[in-house]
């Protein structure tokens, strides 16, 4: 199978295992509503940024797991590998790799929110 078409299948794999997520638009984010049901309903909200930027501003809820860290705090803090994880980073580029570690640790509900401003549109609106 060709990379496309095994990320394709990731893709289709992780949108059945979080279930009826309703997708905003075409940058595979779940939108406002969904997002915040998750989060009452107990999803983990992680930005993998470094702590520095973490310091400067973060998200209400948000728990900083530095992307060098993923592989070390997850199996020690989020023992039910069916936990939702909800994960941003700054532009995307770093949550993209978490998304990748994570699911590599067992972790099979994890959203990737992309970037600080697409993950504070969603999780507190505009």
């Amino acid at each position: 199978m060709n990379r496309w078409a095994t990320k394709l299948a990731c893709l289709c794999l992780a949108l059945t295992e979080v279930g009826s997520i309703a997708w905003a638009g075409t940058n595979g984010v779940p939108n406002a509503v969904e997002v915040r049901r998750l989060l009452r309903d107990g999803a983990l909200l992680v930005d993998v940024r470094t702590p520095a930027e973490y310091a400067e501003q973060h998200l209400p809820e948000a728990v900083n797991v530095p992307l060098d860290r993923i592989a070390v705090w997850f199996p020690q803090h989020v023992l039910d590998k069916n936990r939702v994880i909800l994960i941003h980073c700054r532009s995307g580029r770093r949550s993209a790799l978490a998304e990748q570690r994570l699911r590599e640790l067992g972790y099979s509900r994890v959203i990737n929110l992309g970037s600080f401003a697409q993950a504070q549109r969603v999780v507190t609106g505009p």
